[in-house]
């Protein structure tokens, strides 16, 4: 029997083969071609060079009549398996559509979310320069005022020392007085 393709053919058999083929494993073996061909053209490409790796890749096809065949005998069976693999198609295709956009979704809640922290994040870092300024003013107050009273301090301190000298010079002039008041008499 041929299809629409002169190269294309399907095999048959000579006792028809009514199996049941399950439209969602042979998507999964197509999804498994798929994703081998992907992993076979990773590990190419990091162990040889770009041009070898892309024959590597090609060699390795999908060739569609032949999967076709290996996993429907009969043109009958094809036929009859076809809405049934559309329908699975149809499911996936659903499927990924609402995959991606929940992603779409998802992706726009989080660039919200991040533009929200992004600008809590400057709030909070200017919040924190005026603190620190705050605390550099008063920390620049507190040495000021260190400073006058250190100042003080050691005027005082000084007034102290020349209080302590004239009180003892003082006291031995008025020991001197007495001394030549005794002497006198």
């Amino acid at each position: 029997m041929t299809s629409a393709a002169p190269t294309a053919t399907i095999a048959s058999t000579a006792q028809p083969q009514q199996q049941q083929q399950d439209p969602n494993a042979l998507l999964d073996s197509l999804d498994a071609f798929s994703s081998n061909r992907a992993a076979v053209a990773a590990v190419l490409g990091s162990e040889a060079s770009e041009a070898d790796a892309t024959s590597e890749v090609s060699n390795a096809t999908l060739d569609p009549v032949d999967f076709i065949n290996r996993h429907y005998t009969t043109e009958h069976l094809l036929i009859s398996q076809l809405p049934t693999l559309r329908q699975a198609v149809n499911e996936r295709g659903d499927k990924l559509q609402e995959r991606i956009s929940t992603a779409l979704q998802r992706q726009s809640e989080t660039s919200e979310n991040t533009r929200r922290h992004v600008i809590d994040a400057k709030q909070s870092i200017l919040t924190l320069e005026k603190r620190i300024r705050l605390v550099q003013e008063k920390a620049g107050q507190s040495e000021r005022a260190v400073l006058e009273i250190t100042k003080d301090m050691k005027r005082l301190d000084c007034a102290k020392r020349h209080l302590q000298k004239t009180i003892t010079t003082l006291k031995q002039l008025h020991m001197l007085v007495n001394a030549v008041e005794q002497l006198r008499l």
